[in-house]
């Protein structure tokens, strides 16, 4: 039987990746344009420095980027699972309807670029579920409860109607 489609797919926002790209083309630009200004002049461990520092953002940058792509909160409408990891994983399930506080918290930058973080507080074994750099958190977040009060619902419906209560 197939799997049916997710109810709730988050990842966590790029825009700051974006930002540390913008960076490093920056840094080259820079360097290429110093080189280009400065010909013959400028010492070739000066330019290699530059260059080197560009790669090395740039190489951060991608690493920081397939970490963010790696990373997903999901929702089938009973339970959550957050995945983490590009070479290892990390999986963790919740169940949705013991979801009992969502929690949004954004510093003055993460205001202005609109991400921040949220973390999910469980009655359950399961504890705390934290996953930051989330666009429109205060909308997963109560998108979230939403779910939970519909699962606490459905089945509370469900085990009304059971023999024997």
């Amino acid at each position: 039987m197939a799997q049916p489609a997710p109810i709730l797919f988050i990842r966590p926002s790029t825009k700051a990746v974006k930002i540390h790209y913008l960076l490093a083309i920056l840094l080259a630009a820079i360097g290429y344009g110093l080189r280009y200004q400065y010909a013959k002049k400028m010492p070739s461990a000066a330019e290699y420095a530059i260059y080197g520092a560009a790669a090395l953002w740039l190489v951060s940058t991608i690493f920081r980027h397939l970490g963010l792509l790696f990373t997903s909160l999901t929702s089938d409408g009973e339970k959550l699972i957050h995945e983490e990891g590009f070479l290892s994983k990390s999986t963790r399930s919740m169940n949705i309807a013991k979801v009992q506080d969502a929690r949004v918290e954004q510093s003055f930058g993460d205001r202005l670029m609109g991400v921040g973080t949220l973390t999910l507080e469980s009655a359950g074994e399961a504890g705390r579920l934290m996953m930051t750099n989330i666009d429109q958190p205060q909308r997963v977040a109560d998108h979230v409860l939403l779910l939970a009060r519909q699962s606490q619902r459905a089945s509370g419906a469900a085990g009304a109607g059971a023999p024997g209560n």
